[in-house]
């Protein structure tokens, strides 16, 4: 009996079921914020909330783009190293590091990938991203996937078809740690005083009056008579009142400041939580080069260590997948390179500038550099 390649489940699209392709599939569209699966999950739904603030989203940002900039050396034989290279020309890396680097946000990271068949020998082709939301841990360590949620229609993913990139993963946590889960609380109350700012900017705009009635009109139905005429002025209408002796204003004042103060604060708050520093997402009015410089190479650790979660990852699946999927012995690795990494930083603190950085260019390295457009080496 010939045994099944497992390489032909890895040509369709997720989702899937069994030997059937869903290739006509999408997801139906939902409004903004909304869980667009039937159950609630609500650690997802929690993160999914705190990445439509503008802070996070930026802070993230800056933490992935800095982790771009971390330098790395490819370990295999050259002739290794050239077929990976050829394997590898039509897949977008820098895309792919992209992509494997939301781990920070979620914590569990899913990359589907695309491979298409080249004689043969098979390829990879496409990356994207998918929601955590959809995929579980088996029993016996499989992944799973389900495109409803219905716990009963999980089915295995197979070997090679997605990557799990998983940041702080354990036996207790095995879907790892979002960097947002400590900010939760921070957040919270930072958009508890948004509210109080909105509710002030309410009154600021249409303030609160007081109608103060004649002592004859002074009966319970005469004054909610004179309550639902005053309900015009709310919106911008024009009322006439009888039985009425004053229209008393109450104006907002004073607290505004203090808000928006409050609010910067734990702007402060959920930055340092996320990229390590605080320059980059506020103005200073005081500091130093040397403050910068300090928060900059903070930064930079920070990120550093995301990528080495990425490099690792890689080594264990894509590269892995890559030589085992055609048959082929041997192997490349990613590997941190922590002597460049210091190059960086010592002249970061000498130079001010990351963007300043030329350091020597390992050999077999040059595939990469092109593939991801690094400007490291």
């Amino acid at each position: 009996m010939s045994k099944v390649n497992p390489a032909t489940q890895l040509f369709s699209r997720l989702p899937y079921a069994a030997a059937d392709v869903f290739s006509s599939y999408y997801p139906v569209p939902v409004s903004l914020g909304a869980a667009g699966f039937e159950f609630s999950d609500y650690y997802w739904m929690s993160i999914d909330a705190m990445l439509m603030d503008d802070e996070i989203v930026s802070d993230l940002l800056l933490r992935r783009t800095t982790a771009m900039m971390a330098p790395f050396q490819i370990t295999g034989t050259p002739d290794d190293i050239a077929w990976a290279e050829e394997m590898l020309s039509e897949l977008d890396l820098e895309n792919l590091l992209r992509e494997c680097l939301h781990h920070a946000e979620y914590g569990f990271n899913l990359i589907e990938l695309d491979w298409v068949r080249d004689g043969s020998n098979v390829r990879p082709v496409y990356a994207e991203r998918r929601h955590p939301r959809a995929f579980r841990w088996g029993k016996d360590g499989k992944l799973l996937y389900s495109s409803t949620g219905n716990v009963l229609s999980y089915s295995d993913v197979p070997t090679g078809k997605v990557i799990p990139v998983v940041r702080d993963g354990s036996r207790e946590r095995p879907y790892g740690q979002s960097v947002l889960e400590p900010a939760w609380a921070t957040w919270q109350t930072k958009w508890e005083h948004v509210e109080k700012l909105e509710r002030l900017a309410d009154k600021y705009s249409v303030p609160t009056t007081i109608a103060l009635a004649n002592e004859g009109n002074a009966s319970q139905t005469s004054l909610e008579e004179i309550a639902g005429t005053m309900a015009v002025i709310e919106n911008g209408g024009s009322v006439a009142l009888s039985g009425v002796s004053e229209v008393v204003q109450l104006t907002a004042s004073g607290k505004a400041s203090e808000l928006m103060a409050v609010i910067e604060k734990y702007d402060n708050k959920l930055c340092k939580l996320i990229t390590g520093q605080t320059l980059t997402g506020t103005s200073q009015q005081y500091g130093s080069r040397a403050l910068g410089e300090v928060h900059e190479r903070a930064a930079l650790r920070i990120s550093a260590d995301d990528a080495q979660i990425v490099f690792n990852t890689l080594n264990r699946t894509l590269l892995r997948w890559l030589f085992a999927l055609n048959g082929r012995a041997g192997g490349i690795a990613i590997r941190f390179d922590k002597k460049a990494f210091g190059q960086m930083v010592q002249q970061m603190q000498g130079n001010g500038s990351a963007g300043a950085i030329q350091l020597s260019n390992p050999a077999g390295n040059n595939w990469l550099q092109r593939a991801w457009g690094l400007n490291l080496w």
